[in-house]
């Protein structure tokens, strides 16, 4: 379970799965869900869609009737961004093109890669192999 996930996240997450969790974050973060009483109801095929049929009817049975309020995760989402624009500049990705995919920067790229030490070793080797 990641550190910085959020404690009302991390209970959804052992009832229902990190993934489940993260889904809920990333389309209902910020604000409260209903939960409903019945799992077969309609409300609860929006839950089933998004979370799948096992997910869903954990979250239903241990909350039924009640009214969650789901965490945005911005510093997990954050540092899972991160971390992909990391993995996928050191395996040759420019700068330009990450920068593009995750609607940034470059400069903003060019800062997360500084946090990394290698990261910057990696554009040196690169531009070597030019001569």
């Amino acid at each position: 379970m990641p550190p910085e996930l959020p404690e009302s996240l991390r209970e959804i997450a052992v009832l229902c799965g990190l993934d489940a969790a993260l889904k809920l974050a990333a389309v209902y973060g910020g604000t409260e869900i209903f939960i409903p009483v019945r799992p077969d109801g309609p409300s609860a095929a929006v839950l089933r869609a998004l979370l799948g049929e096992h997910a869903a009817a954990a979250l239903i049975r241990a909350y039924p009737g009640h009214r969650l309020a789901i965490p945005r995760c911005v510093r997990l989402r954050r540092d899972q961004r991160d971390q992909a624009i990391i993995d996928a500049y050191t395996h040759g990705a420019p700068v330009r093109a990450l920068a593009r995919q995750h609607g940034l920067t470059t400069r903003q790229v060019r800062t997360i890669l500084k946090r990394v030490p290698d990261a910057g070793s990696v554009e040196m080797g690169w531009q070597l192999q030019l001569f």
